[in-house]
């Protein structure tokens, strides 16, 4: 029987595979679960930033100088927002990154929580979609497409 992943480890083992020794980033409660998952990848390091563009600018000139691919996560809705600019830049430039945002528990989205927003298709990353490859939304394990590869 095959082993299980869970989607964190699906996505570790994917930066692994690519050689990513970094993920650059500004967190939130939501980004826990991607935090404790960097205590079973000891290659990866996270480096905080003190606002989303500033990570994504970091992602974006790592990923210049060194052709590897830059990560960054930023914090739900308004973290996305937040680094536009950033990831405008990395546009221009052909930078390969890979962006991640958090998003609140199902169980809290009944409330609409004051970071809440749509990050789908039909959201924010339909806002952006020029420059996107490959956008993924996932609230449950079941949603994770098969990833081969970064």
């Amino acid at each position: 029987m095959a082993k299980k992943y869970k989607g964190k480890q699906v996505f570790m083992e994917s930066l692994v595979a690519a050689g990513v020794p970094y993920i650059f980033g500004n967190p939130g409660t939501t980004e826990n679960p991607l935090l404790d998952s960097l205590l079973d990848y000891p290659r990866i390091e996270y480096i905080m930033a003190l606002h989303e563009s500033v990570a994504t600018g970091m992602a974006n000139y790592f990923s210049q100088a060194t052709g590897i691919p830059g990560v960054v996560n930023l914090h739900v809705g308004p973290g996305l927002g937040n680094s536009l600019g950033m990831l405008y830049n990395a546009y221009e430039g052909k930078t390969p990154l890979i962006v991640t945002a958090g998003g609140q528990d199902t169980r809290m989205r009944l409330r609409e929580p004051l970071l809440g927003h749509d990050l789908g298709n039909e959201g924010t990353v339909r806002r952006t979609k020029d420059g996107i490859t490959d956008s993924v939304k996932s609230s449950e394990q079941s949603h994770m497409p098969d990833r081969k590869h970064v």
